[in-house]
């Protein structure tokens, strides 16, 4: 996976090992809980443009490309992502693509304190009788 770095390092100087670590416990009726023996390791690599906003992941198990805001168009995201792909599929050698996402996160920043949702969003969300119907700074972080 190193290799990949090498043929995107003049936009992504930045390397960082990826390491993935994972363990479980077994719940079962009248047994003792079963521990299952931690496992992992490095499992690929993290690279980051210069200015962190755009990080790839090449991993064993696949690839990841993220943006982060300021955003730009849609088609600059998608070329960059199927830039790096390539290079990623030159060096992994992937028989099959299984999954193919897309994920994005809508943020809207409020500024606080606020008084109701209604100022800033026509459609607000309902909270259930019997929750707290009061909002912190906290939820927002």
């Amino acid at each position: 996976m190193s290799v990949i770095h090498d043929s995107v390092k003049e936009s992504y100087p930045n390397k960082r090992e990826r390491i993935s670590w994972h363990t479980g416990i077994q719940f079962k009726p009248d047994v003792i809980p079963e521990f299952q023996p931690a496992q992992g390791g490095a499992d690929g690599y993290l690279l980051s443009s210069l200015d962190g906003r755009q990080i790839v992941q090449a991993r064993l198990d696949g690839y990841t490309f993220n943006r982060l805001k300021p955003y730009n168009r849609w088609e600059t995201f998608r070329d960059e992502a199927k830039r790096i792909w390539r290079a990623y599929a030159n060096v992994a050698n992937p028989r099959k693509v299984i999954r193919l996402a897309l994920r994005y996160t809508n943020r809207i920043e409020i500024p606080l304190p606020m008084r109701d949702f209604k100022d800033y969003i026509l459609t607000v969300p309902e909270i259930a009788p019997g929750v707290p119907q009061g909002l912190e700074s906290s939820c927002f972080a």
